[in-house]
């Protein structure tokens, strides 16, 4: 099992700021995305000083209704993607599917019930969010559970070794913070 705590800033002018922490309160990454940019791109550091860049979560499209990110290492190096099923979360569920470097499918992840996701969606939408992490087999690899909070996002993240395995901790990383930061546009 692999798990990690995320912060975003509520009030954050110009963009967001997340910082992902281990059990033992021990900064993993801090990402930054920069607002009034053409394409998506969130820069993850793997310190708090923001000095070592870790990878980034960048679009490569400018206009994209089913959103994907791809994790990229600082050398260039596509650690795998993960891209949003854009009419399906627009109506229904928020749906996201995560690929490997290969482009080969490995895991859906998926909100928690349809009648949450429409209350949130149309009604009321301060009740936490939770994404279960499922393989192509429907078994469980993961979920990232939001705990409510008036002033600021935190959620907590768990993950089943064979996830850790195929993706590695960067991509673990990277998926957290794509539902976090992107999630959190939406609204």
């Amino acid at each position: 099992m692999y798990q990690f705590e995320i912060n975003k800033k509520f009030w954050k002018f110009g963009g967001a700021l997340v910082t992902i922490r281990d059990h033992n309160d021990n900064i993993i990454a801090k990402a930054r995305q920069k607002t009034f940019k053409i394409r998506e791109k969130i820069e993850v550091f793997s310190d708090e000083a923001e000095t070592q860049l870790l990878f980034t979560l960048s679009s490569k499209k400018i206009i994209d209704f089913n959103t994907c990110l791809y994790f990229e290492l600082p050398t260039g190096e596509v650690l795998g993607s993960i891209k949003r099923n854009g009419l399906r979360s627009a109506f229904k569920l928020d749906s996201w599917k995560l690929f490997d470097h290969s482009e080969n499918q490995i895991a859906v992840i998926e909100e928690d019930s349809l009648a949450l996701a429409m209350v949130r969606r149309y009604l009321f939408n301060l009740l936490p969010q939770t994404f279960h992490i499922r393989d192509n087999n429907n078994v469980q690899l993961g979920e990232i559970k939001q705990k409510f909070n008036f002033f600021t996002y935190n959620a907590s993240a768990t993950f089943s070794e064979p996830l850790v395995t195929s993706i590695g901790t960067v991509g673990l990383i990277g998926i957290a913070l794509s539902l976090v930061i992107l999630e959190g546009k939406q609204r």
